[in-house]
């Protein structure tokens, strides 16, 4: 792929999350907490800008754009936007970042930032993929039994079709607009937990399935802050 083709993929990054499960156990917003020296954001962000990639959006909770821009450099290639009440408020409020000023934009990858070990393999096949498929998720299969109910287990899912959903995801960008446009007219609207289950609610369209991996895990607790220390202590064994 070339350098060109880069220029039109934006990349959203969502770190506008309240961290309500972090906040509890350490006090602080998950995707500011210094891992290693360094935020757990600035892994996501570091990742992108050193692939390539030269259209990057950072999305931010209120109040903090002025605060973090301050602390990074590049910031010629990366726009802090400020996000909403919610993940998919935040998302429109980058995509309609990208349509009120024009840029011109033919796919977006959007990344969770809390997912900090993102690995070259898993973007190289997203970005083979990128032209073919509105819609790709990276995501692994299960391998624990998978059971659901409340208290009691009712029923069992085969795990041989059942996936683990991760980002980044990638998408058209002309229908992840439209279909965020369509979701912020609704006047009750929907808790979606990531991209994709979003766009096939308002366009029907099925997502192509990458290979992820499991280092692409989501940091929520203490536990998972433990986990990556040792990730990081051991990346060349590990992550590499």
């Amino acid at each position: 792929m070339t350098k060109n083709l880069y220029d039109k993929i934006a990349v959203i990054l969502m770190a506008a999350g309240k961290s309500t499960r972090f906040s509890k156990e350490i006090n602080q917003l998950k995707q500011f907490y210094i891992l290693n020296d360094k935020p757990i954001y600035r892994y996501s962000l570091d990742f992108f800008y050193q692939y390539g990639f030269s259209k990057i959006l950072l999305v931010l909770p209120e109040g903090y754009e002025k605060k973090v821009k301050n602390m990074n450099e590049n910031n010629e290639i990366i726009t802090y936007v400020c996000g909403g009440d919610s993940r998919s408020e935040s998302v429109y409020n980058a995509i309609l970042y990208l349509k009120n000023n024009k840029i011109e934009t033919t796919h977006c990858i959007i990344h969770d930032v809390a997912r900090p070990f993102i690995e070259k393999q898993v973007i190289n096949r997203i970005l083979s993929e990128i032209y073919k498929y509105p819609s790709i998720t990276c995501a692994i299969n299960a391998s624990d039994t998978i059971g659901y109910g409340y208290e009691y287990i009712e029923n069992y899912i085969d795990r041989n079709f059942t996936y683990l959903i991760q980002t980044p995801q990638a998408f058209s960008f002309d229908i992840l607009k439209n279909c965020y446009e369509r979701y912020m007219n609704e006047k009750e609207k929907k808790v979606f937990t990531d991209d994709t289950s979003l766009v096939y609610e308002y366009s029907k369209i099925k997502t192509k399935i990458v290979q992820g991996s499991k280092n692409l895990f989501k940091i929520t607790n203490f536990e998972d802050l433990e986990y990556a220390r040792f990730l990081l202590e051991n990346e060349k064994q590990i992550l590499n």
